[in-house]
């Protein structure tokens, strides 16, 4: 399990800097609790099409206390999308941080976060003749079918696994669920799209805690209109139109997504399950 969280600022807005930056921050920490392995956040600025990353192998709450962390939310005004990633790793150590999120396409600059297994990755590896660039990890194969087919339907029906994930390119953010969950929040008097793995997080992070506490910049609970995207459900996003266009892809999910197991030799490692194979196979 992993946590994804975004924010997409609409022409207009009327948010200060500083209102991003607590608002970003608070969406990693609140994000957390779904992953402490390691922490990601993509800037995008889409007149430019350049992407800002910074990413690392800790948790969220260390990884806004570092004093890389100062120094990159400077960067937060110049981008009108914000992606971020807290990660729960289960495939590729977090120390490389090549295998933490956010993914960016060396080829097209898409950029990619997801919370998931991906079953068959090595499989379409093979069938597409394709290979990971610098990562370990299954979610990667989403990034590379992408720039493979410029057609996030298509990507989506090859695969086989639980995806929860937003991906941007050329304008468009596309974010998907399966099982995964992914809330979308509009609030407009700020001019913003708020979308995390749960309506709790979006809570937490807009200056709501457990219903009464308020913390941070928010000095009451921000109203906003959300929406709980449907299972198998895929928003486009079209920063030129600021529209959504929504469509139903059915992914080969599988029923068993695995665990952890200890090996002989006492080795951590996790197993993924099929439905036509209970066994599973090791993937460390």
């Amino acid at each position: 399990m992993c946590g994804i969280a975004g924010i997409i600022k609409l022409r207009g807005q009327t948010i200060s800097d500083e209102y991003i930056e607590e608002l970003v921050r608070e969406l990693l920490i609140a994000s957390e609790i779904r992953g402490d392995d390691a922490t990601g956040i993509a800037v995008i600025n889409t007149e430019l099409d350049k992407t800002t990353t910074m990413k690392g192998g800790q948790k969220a709450s260390d990884f806004v206390e570092s004093k890389e962390w100062s120094t990159f939310k400077k960067k937060f005004k110049k981008g009108n999308i914000i992606l971020l990633h807290t990660r729960s790793a289960t495939q590729g150590s977090a120390i490389n941080n090549n295998n933490n999120h956010p993914f960016t396409s060396k080829k097209t600059h898409a950029v990619l976060i997801h919370n998931g297994i991906i079953h068959n990755d090595r499989v379409l590896e093979e069938e597409y003749k394709i290979g990971r660039d610098d990562s370990e990890v299954d979610s990667e194969i989403i990034l590379l079918l992408y720039d493979l087919f410029l057609d996030m339907t298509k990507v989506i029906k090859k695969i086989r696994g639980s995806m929860g994930m937003a991906l941007y390119h050329n304008k468009h953010l596309y974010l998907y669920r399966n099982t995964p969950p992914v809330t979308v929040a509009f609030l407009p008097t700020r001019g913003i799209i708020v979308f995390a793995s749960t309506e709790g997080i979006l809570r937490n992070a807009l200056g709501e805690c457990n219903g009464t506490k308020l913390f941070g910049i928010f000095k009451k609970v921000e109203k906003y209109y959300k929406y709980d995207i449907p299972m198998d459900t895929l928003l486009d996003f079209n920063v030129d139109t600021e529209s959504f266009k929504q469509s139903t892809v059915e992914s080969k999910q599988y029923g068993n997504t695995g665990g952890y197991y200890n090996t002989k030799d006492g080795v951590r490692t996790w197993v993924r399950y099929s439905n036509n194979n209970l066994k599973g196979e090791f993937r460390p």
